[in-house]
């Protein structure tokens, strides 16, 4: 009597699924660091247009890339104003100078941006230096008010004194209005979402140095 073909061939079928499910898991699990930095890395490209070094399981896998030295993640517009006086052998000068300001804020990329992936955690550490004022622009400048004294006369030596404490106070303004403390949450909102989304991972960010 002629067996039948179909035990050996579903037997066959089933030892090269599992063999094929053992391999493809295999791959997983080996290419599982490169595929997740480059995950990260992609998520960085999309949101920052920059790759940080991205460090899984202690070993570096990416190295920061960028086309641009400094990252700006907020602008503010301020305006400030100064009234100053000089009085010199009874005669006196005066001036009030108002101006606009535009400041940038962000990151120096010459300083590393780090993240750090910990499979068996299932978290993503990313670490940011400090955000700074990476710029401040004169964007308009008036003068309100020039009163010459008799003899004690305005000049250039007073135009620049009032314009370098209109730009200080400008600086001063934007500490009190917290312009940085709202760049690290700019980047909590934007890059957090992204990397949970692509990578599956707890994520958190800090910002150190």
């Amino acid at each position: 009597m002629r067996r039948s073909p179909w035990p050996w061939i579903a037997l066959s079928l089933t030892v090269a699924i599992l063999a094929g499910l053992a391999a493809f898991t295999f791959w997983r699990i080996e290419t599982w660091p490169s595929r997740t930095a480059d995950q990260v890395a992609g998520a960085f490209q999309e949101v920052f247009d920059f790759e940080p070094q991205v460090t899984v399981d202690n070993k570096v896998f990416i190295q920061q890339s960028s086309p641009i030295t400094e990252l700006a993640v907020q602008q503010r517009r301020v305006q400030v104003e100064r009234d100053w006086e000089n009085r010199w052998l009874l005669s006196t000068k005066r001036l009030r100078a108002e101006a606009v300001f535009l400041a940038k804020a962000g990151f120096d990329l010459e300083r590393t941006v780090e993240v750090s992936l910990d499979r068996e955690a299932g978290t993503l550490d990313v670490v940011f230096p400090q955000p700074q004022i990476l710029s401040l622009e004169q964007e308009d400048l008036q003068f309100l008010d020039w009163d010459n004294g008799l003899w004690n006369r305005l000049g250039a030596e007073d135009t620049e004194a009032a314009i370098a404490d209109l730009r200080a106070q400008a600086d001063e303004e934007l500490d009190d209005r917290g312009l940085l403390a709202e760049t690290q949450t700019e980047v909590d909102s934007r890059l957090i979402p992204a990397l949970e989304e692509r990578t599956g991972l707890s994520v958190s960010v800090s910002f150190a140095g």
